[in-house]
């Protein structure tokens, strides 16, 4: 994932405006967006109405549109940790408790340490590992 966000050029404010029209996942963290008529600083992927063009102003950290007397978008959590990395976190947690439950977990309590809804974690945890819980499960337990 990190080497294709290299590979995105994204050097002028041109490209960096088109990154936030079109909303690209790819440049999350690369860097961010801040709007001088709300204050407001935005990852660019940000899910908030499109600002008007010649109200953006780029910056390269959170800490830089900080120090410019910007403040973290609540929609987006600019100054946190990614969603898609808060998640993969979740899946990995629930991935060693698998690992290291002598009984198989019910998709309920999985998904209740994780704080999702049991639907969610399902579709992240198969997205994210390429297997079901389920069948993460019996993987293991075959492994012992």
């Amino acid at each position: 994932m990190n080497t294709m966000k290299k590979n995105i050029a994204l050097d002028t404010d041109d490209s960096r405006w088109q990154a936030v029209v079109d909303r690209s996942k790819n440049t999350d963290d690369l860097f961010f967006y801040a709007v001088k008529t709300t204050g407001v600083y935005c990852r660019p992927t940000c899910s908030s109405k499109l600002p008007n063009r010649y109200n953006v102003e780029f910056f390269n950290s959170s800490k830089e549109a900080e120090a410019a007397g910007y403040r973290a978008c609540k929609r987006c959590r600019p100054h946190a940790e990614s969603r898609d990395y808060e998640l993969e976190q979740k899946i990995i947690r629930a991935c060693r408790s698998i690992e290291t439950s002598e009984a198989p977990l019910k998709l309920k309590d999985l998904a209740s340490q994780a704080g999702l809804s049991q639907y969610h974690f399902h579709r992240i945890f198969k997205k994210i590992v390429g297997v079901t819980p389920k069948q993460y499960s019996s993987t293991c337990r075959s492994r012992r």
